[in-house]
């Protein structure tokens, strides 16, 4: 249900698309891919990716149809890494309006978030390639 919520899902209900993924699910072999799909901008992880990833696993895990997730990437990279352009705002200048240490902890407060939300493609309970 979550997965769907965050990405537009094929006719079939087979192929979900995600800002940054693309995740095709075929029940038939047990075998889902996950697939990085912004190839274009060397699927370089923006705020979305981030967002998107934690749920997109979780609704994998709990998905008792799939036993195999297959990640790989479109474009002639798997990943260049963070885009330091997207995450400008990370570095961005201090705000009059919070104090730096509500602004630090935002900050890391964020990171946990996303740390959190990769770890689960560590934590899935189906094997991951």
């Amino acid at each position: 249900v979550v997965m769907e919520a965050l990405g537009k899902t094929s006719a079939n209900g087979l192929t979900t698309q995600y800002t940054c993924m693309r995740l095709d699910r075929n029940p038939d072999t047990g075998v889902a891919e996950l697939v990085l799909s912004r190839g274009d901008k060397l699927n370089a992880m923006i705020t979305e990716f981030w967002e998107e990833v934690g749920p997109i696993m979780q609704a994998i895990d709990d998905d008792e149809r799939i036993r195999v997730v297959v990640l790989w990437a479109e474009g002639r990279l798997f990943t260049a890494g963070l885009d330091l352009k997207a995450a400008g705002f990370l570095s961005a200048g201090r705000s009059d309006e919070k104090s730096v240490a509500v602004e630090n902890l935002e900050f890391y407060r964020l990171v946990k978030r996303w740390q959190a939300n990769l770890r689960k493609i560590q934590k899935c309970k189906n094997t991951v390639i």
